[in-house]
């Protein structure tokens, strides 16, 4: 599981220093820890802060909430890569983490039982195999929650203003205009992609960003051709606004999406194995 974000889900522990080790140890593994705890006590600040401690993040559940439902909301917002589940077969929570694992489309660990087999792994004096699950045809590796929608919108919208306030004030104070500019477009496409799990939105960006621009650089009486148009006239600096515009969308558009690629690794390792 080295360098994956990895949701870990199990009830309140009987024995937090325990639950730590096995965090630290995913840390120490160059891995992300984020710990789900279902509890019906409500929340419990000291086990946050004692895994906090370890280099993981806690979410404690209401053992009354569908756990499913929080399993895969979470796993979703994080990007989950894997789950690994804490309970014994036949809990209602490891039901829960099967099907968060399914809908996901990420692979489930569990502590083992039996004959040791090759692809185990051991975390903090704990031996791990993996739990084949059913996968659904329609399962992709992401949840579209509200985040992912919420993001979207909000990508969309900052690449409108963006547009129109960069081709708007490019020209203003040479050369401070078009560097001020040029970094609002950096900023919004580098951000809408660091800032959420998902490709879509930073896609959603470009597209608008670069349509916004040429829209407003077009004449549409096209009497001046050789000149460019009032807002983005043909000069080195009009040109030089077009080109960031277009560059940094063409270059958003063509990143790959590296959470997909790694998922699709894992696939082929796994199936490789068996």
């Amino acid at each position: 599981m080295a360098r994956e974000r990895v949701l870990i889900v199990t009830a309140r522990p009987s024995d937090p220093e325990g639950l730590a080790a096995l965090v630290r140890a995913v840390a120490d593994a160059k891995s992300w820890p984020s710990v789900l705890v279902v509890s019906a006590d409500g929340p419990d600040d000291e086990l946050v802060s004692l895994l906090a401690a370890q280099g993981g993040q806690a979410t404690v559940a209401d053992a009354q909430l569908p756990v499913d439902e929080v399993a895969i909301a979470l796993a979703g917002r994080i990007d989950a890569e894997s789950i690994v589940v804490l309970e014994p077969e036949g809990s209602a929570l490891r039901a829960a983490a099967v099907e968060a694992a399914s809908v996901c489309d990420i692979p489930l660990w569990a502590p083992a039982t039996g004959e040791p087999k090759k692809r185990d792994i051991t975390l903090a004096g704990t031996r791990f195999s993996e739990i084949g699950i059913e996968r659904p045809p329609e399962a992709r590796g992401h949840i579209r929650t509200g985040t992912f929608w919420v993001s979207t919108f909000a990508a969309g919208v900052l690449a409108l203003v963006v547009g129109i306030a960069g081709t708007f004030s490019y020209l203003s104070m040479p050369p401070v205009g078009i560097l001020v500019s040029g970094l609002a477009v950096a900023g919004l496409l580098v951000g809408s992609r660091a800032s959420v799990p998902y490709r879509t939105p930073s896609a959603v960006a470009a597209v608008v960003l670069l349509f916004t621009v040429m829209l407003l650089s077009a004449d549409p009486f096209g009497s001046s051709a050789s000149q460019g148009s009032v807002l983005v006239p043909a000069t080195p600096l009009g040109w030089i606004w077009i080109g960031v515009v277009a560059i940094g969308s063409f270059a958003t558009l063509a990143l790959p999406d590296f959470g997909a690629m790694r998922r699709s690794r894992m696939r082929v390792r796994e199936g490789a194995a068996e």
